[in-house]
């Protein structure tokens, strides 16, 4: 750290212990600044909203427990009353607090980062060109690549800078904070007109396009690929009658990208394709070569477009459906909470993004359902000033031709870069909504209200009844998996199922999925006792297998991970490799200084349980 920035923060935590707890100008900071925090990882994203005055400038202070010392450090002004610190920390246990002379102050909830992840690298940034003397605006954030094999966003800090007066390719250096390693980016200045502000390759995230108007039927120029490494940039072409913009991309376009783009640790490739915006456009139609989907699920096509991004799977498309065909595309558009019929649920939606997803193949409309090939959809939204607090509350609800909704539970909010995600197995319309539900009984285990409380709101578990959750009552081996494998999206196909679940009942479904995925081999004989009570090591098996099928990065641990444990010889030693990664991982704390493996889980820590897993991906 040079001096300057060493000065720097020490006034300021001067000014911060002797002014601000005082108040400034009588602005109450409770009401005015507000603070949410979320960690992925060693990831910390602290989000800060101001009701005071939307341009401030904030200063955040994050500071090790142990030490005192100071770890971050950073400034930035408002946009809207809003902006996101981003910074990676190694693992230990933090505190703080936001800050300004117009807002006042607000403390950072003390949270611990518990893993230890090193960035080796960054996605490729695009190079940045702005007339001479124009306004140079770089990027706030960059993707990082952890040892992981995790692609998260990260704030950045530029330095060296150039002056838009000269001419010429000039290099700027970002530095992350908490990581030795720097990205570099090209800024070209002189060269051509500006661009609009870049967004980082991997994350492209276009804002929403306006509704059709001012559109001419001036001639389009045709669209030309930019490909850069596993990335591909598409200008888009829009059709006025339909306010649809379309693009295409060859196939060795695409082949080139794939052989540029590194597998992650489960393997997959994945080629993004951005589309650009077009003025007047309603909905994007990236095309595509059939063949690409010639059934390889390790291979997969991200396409980025100003209404959301689609992840299309290799194996997306069944044989039998393509067969034959030249292109297929996926249509993704804006769409009207009007079709609705629930009025209070088409009420909330009206101001919130409701989307539709169409595939054809050469064309023409087609339906698409894969059970084993789930398309992964994410979508720009800013909560509203009463959800920010509750962005686990936010739920996607599908909507069928009839107008029918029906809550996807593996929908969820990631504030860090402000985007609904969700998984869906058949394209329909889509439409984000906020759900809040509790129970009269749910505040008796404080521990467990919170989780309880979101799975509940999204539709991945119910109560007893509409008032009662009944958190103390064991939970069977039938429920704990249909939580399981609805709180992460799991599907597939299956023509078997265990001979002790009858189709007739409501977890069939879930548990032939799990038998389908290697989840559990049931209870031997063909049987899996789905009425009886599940124990914590039960529990804990499954919940393992299911994360790690997910793609989470389940280090395996040692005996040192449940040494703290007394009872941890009663382990059975089928289970102690998995009950080794959920203690490792956090996701299971035990009971004191026991696991209790043997003994019934409850409803209450069976929902505890599969909110970790799911805050996992």
């Amino acid at each position: 750290m040079n001096k300057r920035i060493f000065r720097a923060c020490i006034a300021w935590i001067i000014f911060s212990l002797l002014v601000l707890p005082f108040g400034i100008a009588g602005v109450s900071a409770a009401a005015a600044l507000t603070a949410s925090l979320e960690v992925d990882h060693n990831t910390a994203a602290i989000k800060v909203t101001s009701t005071a005055n939307e341009q401030d400038t904030i200063t955040v202070l994050i500071m090790q427990k142990q030490t005192g010392s100071i770890v971050y450090v950073d400034q930035a002004e408002l946009k809207n009353g809003q902006h996101t610190f981003q910074t990676v920390l190694p693992k230990g246990e933090y505190y703080g607090s936001v800050s300004s002379a117009g807002s006042g102050k607000a403390e950072l909830q003390a949270f611990t980062v518990e893993h230890t992840e090193t960035i080796t690298g960054f996605r490729p940034l695009q190079a940045i060109t702005v007339a001479k003397g124009g306004k140079l605006v770089l990027p706030g954030s960059v993707i990082a690549v952890f040892d992981s094999g995790a692609n998260r966003e990260v704030g950045v800090k530029w330095s060296g800078v150039p002056d838009t007066g000269t001419a010429g390719p000039f290099t700027v250096t970002g530095n992350v904070n908490g990581s030795p390693k720097t990205v570099e980016l090209v800024v070209k200045v002189g060269e051509t007109a500006a661009t609009p502000t870049p967004t980082p390759a991997a994350t492209a995230t276009p804002t929403p396009p306006p509704l059709p108007g001012g559109q001419t039927g001036a001639a389009t120029p045709k669209p030309s690929p930019e490909a850069a490494g596993s990335a591909i940039t598409l200008t888009a072409v829009l059709d006025p009658a339909t306010a649809v913009a379309k693009a295409e991309v060859s196939a060795a376009a695409v082949s080139t990208a794939l052989s540029k783009a590194a597998a992650d640790a489960r393997g997959i490739r994945t080629v993004e394709i951005i589309i650009t915006q077009a003025e007047g456009a309603k909905a994007y139609e990236p095309v595509l070569p059939a063949s690409l989907f010639a059934g390889d699920p390790k291979q997969v096509i991200q396409l980025v477009t100003p209404v959301g991004t689609i992840e299309l799977p290799g194996n997306m498309f069944e044989a039998a459906l393509i067969a034959g065909s030249s292109t297929v595309s996926v249509v993704i558009g804006l769409a009207d909470a009007a079709a609705i019929n629930d009025p209070s649920l088409r009420a909330s939606a009206s101001s919130k993004p409701v989307i539709e997803l169409t595939a054809k193949v050469d064309g023409a409309a087609v339906e698409w359902s894969n059970k084993n090939a789930p398309v992964k959809v994410s979508v720009p939204y800013t909560p509203r000033q009463d959800e920010l607090n509750s962005g686990e509350h936010l739920v996607v609800w599908y909507i069928d031709k009839a107008g029918m909704a029906t809550k996807i539970p593996n929908t969820r909010y990631d504030a860090a870069v402000g985007r609904v995600t969700f998984s869906t197995t058949h394209f329909s319309k889509f439409a984000v909504s906020y759900a809040f539900r509790t129970f009269a009984d749910a505040a008796k285990l404080t521990w467990a209200q919170q989780s309880i409380e979101t799975l509940a709101s999204k539709g991945v578990i119910n109560g007893i009844s509409d008032t009662s959750f009944a958190p103390d009552t064991n939970i069977t081996r039938a429920d704990f998996l249909v939580i399981l494998v609805r709180g992460l999206g799991l599907t597939a196909s299956f023509n078997d199922n265990f001979s002790d679940v009858s189709p007739a009942k409501y977890y069939y479904e879930a548990l032939g999925i799990a038998r389908e995925l290697g989840i559990t081999d049931g209870a031997g004989n063909n049987l899996f006792k789905p009425d009886t009570p599940i124990s914590r090591q039960e529990l804990m098996v499954l919940g393992s297998r299911a994360l790690s099928l997910s793609g989470a990065a389940m280090p395996a641990g040692s005996a040192d991970d449940i040494r703290k444990f007394s009872d941890r010889s009663e382990v059975a030693a089928y289970a102690v490799a998995d009950v080794v990664k959920m203690v490792k991982e956090g996701i299971v704390s035990g009971s004191g200084s026991k696991l209790n493996p043997h003994a019934n889980a409850t409803r209450a820590e069976a929902a505890v349980i599969v909110y970790r897993i799911i805050n996992k991906l």
